[in-house]
């Protein structure tokens, strides 16, 4: 952590990921205007069963997530009874968060405590996936309840341009000629 203390976003991305820089810090400029926590990207919504360490009842929303709930994180061995959410989390190819919440996850030992009994796992059920949906869980239950899932910023639209007649369209005072038919003979 010490050597990143400077970093004031740092990120995951995908090794397969295109990242225009440029827009990048374009984007992460307007959200340290914001000077609160941020955890940013591309969000979606799941619960998590903590019991059984995996990630459930996946959704674009809140209610469909909600509903997912209720039928996927029933059918795992823990999930009816210890499944937390639904909450946003951001997942996807790039997602960051603001070094006030790294700093918390670094030294949260719930945080620890859950990485060190999923990860001891050896039979199932056993940390295999969702690390995406792991983060927004740890952001889920941490003090900073305002870093949901920022959004960027949206930025008016600008106004679409003014319509024009479409060149082959006539004006209505002119008339129409009829085209000469030619017919094979």
């Amino acid at each position: 952590m010490r050597s990143f203390r400077f970093c004031q976003a740092p990120g995951k991305a995908d090794w397969d990921t295109w990242i225009h820089t440029t827009r990048l810090e374009v984007n992460l400029r307007l959200l340290a205007q914001r000077n609160e926590p941020t955890y940013f990207g591309n969000t979606l919504w799941c619960s998590y069963s903590v019991g059984d360490f995996q990630p459930c009842g996946y959704g674009f929303g809140p209610l469909q997530a909600a509903g997912a709930r209720h039928t996927e994180c029933s059918m795992l061995p823990h999930g009816k009874d210890d499944a937390v959410g639904p909450f946003p989390y951001a997942a996807g190819l790039f997602w960051g968060l603001s070094y006030d919440i790294v700093r918390w996850m670094a030294g949260s030992r719930l945080v620890y405590d859950f990485v060190h009994n999923a990860s001891a796992r050896f039979e199932p059920p056993y940390w295999v996936k969702g690390e995406d949906s792991a983060f927004g869980f740890f952001l889920h239950i941490s003090p900073f309840k305002k870093a949901r899932a920022a959004r960027r910023p949206r930025r008016r639209a600008p106004p679409p341009p003014p319509l024009r007649p479409h060149p082959r369209r006539r004006s209505a005072g002119s008339t129409l000629q009829p085209r000469p038919s030619t017919r094979l003979r």
